[in-house]
């Protein structure tokens, strides 16, 4: 749908774009601030002055589209060259 505005399920032309989804978990709505949806937790370990750690970060900000005649839904990372994809928790490659 992203490239051709047509939905591969039912062929029709409805189509509507999400720029940004929001993370409307119960802990999200509980702080009254949904926070932009992103696909992973990305760890890196660090060290400095008091040892080694690790720091996580959130990655991979997403965008979606929806055919609004059957409802079909893709959702997409919206900048896949930025995301730090072997550092991301619960990841691995399929094709490796």
């Amino acid at each position: 749908m992203k490239r051709t505005f047509t939905c591969p399920k039912c062929n029709g032309k409805k189509i509507g774009h999400f720029s940004e989804l929001q993370d409307l978990s119960e802990a999200t709505r509980r702080l009254s601030k949904p926070q932009p949806r992103q696909i992973a937790i990305a760890s890196e370990v660090t060290s400095g002055f008091l040892g080694a750690g690790t720091k996580e970060s959130l990655a991979g900000e997403t965008e979606a589209y929806v055919c609004a005649a059957c409802g079909y839904f893709e959702e997409y990372v919206k900048a896949p060259e930025a995301v730090p994809w072997d550092q991301l928790l619960h990841f691995k490659w399929c094709n490796a």
